[in-house]
């Protein structure tokens, strides 16, 4: 697993304890970060922002671990001042990323979760920049689709989308209280129903799917 590590992240600076901390530190923050942006992306679907953290983080990581490294070696009477030096780099970077992150990602879903109890799909998310994927139903046989819903939005504007291979085959504006009806008609296969917003904020919907086969 070592080896892994190192060529994802550079070799640690073994010959101080404090940098050895720091090191780990790091890695241990980017796997909750990353962690935690994956359980989003399994209840919503946003996988760029993944890819970004896992690919960016660790390239930005190594410069700065490096930077401090040569330093140290360098300048063996700044070790102290240089762990410190490393600890607000990381800090400012690792707080400008995630803010960078939330700001220019296409799809991100924060506080977001979603439970189904008897064929009820109830969604709830803090804030929503994006898409997020609401269920994929199956339609069974041929004819009119009918898909109950009640929704309430705190701030924003969101288009509740039924899609089919990419293509709209029905769409409604959330209104901040709406309960209504999705209706369209359906062939055989499946069909995935979606929020899409600008931006909006404290979202909740609730679809009920029960009659249609998963």
């Amino acid at each position: 697993m070592q080896p892994i590590i190192e060529k994802i992240f550079g070799q640690p600076y073994k010959d101080s304890k404090l940098m050895l901390f720091s090191y780990w530190s790091g890695i241990l923050f980017y796997i909750i970060v990353l962690l935690f942006f994956i359980m989003q992306a399994v209840v919503g679907g946003q996988w760029l922002s993944v890819l970004a953290i896992a690919i960016a983080f660790p390239v930005l990581f190594r410069i700065v671990y490096s930077l401090n490294g040569s330093l140290m070696r360098k300048f063996t009477g700044l070790r102290k001042r240089g762990i410190f030096l490393f600890a607000g780099v990381i800090g400012v970077i690792s707080i400008i990323f995630v803010g960078a992150v939330m700001l220019f990602a296409d799809n991100l879903a924060i506080n977001a979760s979603k439970t189904e109890v008897n064929g009820h799909v109830i969604v709830s998310i803090g804030s929503l920049k994006g898409s997020y994927l609401v269920d994929d139903v199956r339609v069974i046989e041929e004819g009119m689709v009918g898909i109950p819903y009640r929704a309430s939005i705190g701030e924003g504007d969101i288009l509740l989308v039924v899609e089919r291979g990419g293509d709209v085959v029905w769409e409604d504006k959330v209104s901040p209280q709406t309960e209504g009806m999705i209706q369209f008609y359906g062939g055989e296969g499946r069909y995935q129903i979606r929020l899409y917003t600008e931006h909006a904020e404290d979202i909740n919907l609730e679809v009920i799917t029960g009659r249609l086969r998963k």
